[in-house]
This record gives structure tokens, sequence and C-alpha cells, in this order.
């Protein structure tokens, strides 16, 4: 059951963020302008350490941050799970990886972050046997 984004207090809304279970969660979070920038980081920490084990909901997070351009979350994804952004995601036929969903949509800031953390990521090969160097000319 989806749970909607509280209207009212800034401590509700944190214990809404506390409580996010689901990929539409987590985006309702992003777009949310109600929520201070340094909060909103902080709280996306605090669901990076205590979700460790929701694979699934990392790499939502890390799909969301991506397509956001948002280098902080990334940043702070990489700390915990760099493996995460090499590990296919997507169905076939391409079955790309998130270092591949980067790279098409040509997302420089997080492509720089993962480089420094591993230059090995961009010789992985999605299901066609593409690179996210090939992806992003």
């Amino acid at each position: 059951m989806l749970r909607t984004y509280p209207e009212k207090s800034l401590e509700k809304k944190i214990q809404w963020v506390r409580g996010i279970q689901t990929e539409e969660e987590l985006r309702q979070l992003y777009i949310s302008h109600e929520i201070p920038v340094f909060i909103r980081n902080h709280l996306m920490m605090e669901f990076i350490e205590n979700n460790k084990n929701f694979s699934f909901l990392k790499k939502s997070l890390a799909r969301i941050a991506i397509k956001r351009n948002d280098v902080f979350v990334i940043d702070k994804l990489a700390n915990y799970d760099l493996a995460l952004f090499s590990e296919n995601i997507n169905a076939a036929p391409e079955r790309n990886t998130l270092i591949h969903i980067a790279a098409t949509g040509r997302h420089h800031n997080v492509l720089r972050e993962l480089a420094k953390r591993d230059p090995a990521l961009f010789n992985v090969k999605n299901d066609k046997g593409e690179t996210p160097q090939h992806l992003s000319t």
C-alpha cells in the first residue's frame, strides 16, 4: 500500500521518510521541495545505513539519484556498496548496469564520481557487449 507524503509538519515528514519501503516513496522524497536539502541528505544517509540489506531499494535510490545527477547520494551509496553500480538491473535485451544508465543519460557528475572510485566500472559490459563508454558517445 502506497503511503502518501504528509502535508503537515517537518517532524511528520521525517517520520514518513524513516518508513520508506518502496521505490515510489523514494521518488516522492526526491521530488519534495518541502524538506530542506541538508535535512533530505541527512535522511538519505540514514536510509542507506539502515537499509543495507534492501538491495532493491538501494538500486532504486541509485537509479533516481543518477537521473537527478545527485552526486551526494551516489557518493554515499558507493561508500556502502560500490558493486551495486556494476550489477545488471534491466530486463533483457540490454541488461544494463547503473553505470550504463548514467552513461546513457550523460550524467557526467555521477560518472566522474564513480570513475574516481573504480575506473574498472567503465569496462563492465551489458548483454549486448557494450561498455558505458560505448553508450556515452
